[in-house]
C-alpha cells in the first residue's frame, strides 16, 4: 500500500467517526465534522502520536 492510498483509507475511516464515538461534543463549535476524532482517539490508541498519525492521513508517512 503506498502512501497515498493509506493516506485515503484513514481518511475514510475518520468521516465514518462521529464525534460522539470519540467522546466529544457535537456543538457548533466544532470546525469540521471528525476533526480531532481519529488524530486524537485512533493515533494513539494505535501507538501513534497524534502529528505522525496527522502525517499519514495527510499522505506525508516515513
Amino acid at each position: 500500500m503506498n502512501h497515498s492510498e493509506l493516506a485515503a483509507l484513514l481518511n475514510s475511516l475518520r468521516a465514518r467517526i462521529r464525534p460522539s464515538d470519540g467522546g466529544l461534543s457535537t456543538g457548533p463549535r466544532r470546525r469540521a465534522p471528525g476533526a480531532g476524532t481519529a488524530t486524537r482517539g485512533g493515533g494513539p490508541a494505535g501507538g501513534l502520536s497524534a502529528d505522525y498519525y496527522t502525517e499519514l492521513e495527510r499522505g506525508r508517512g516515513v
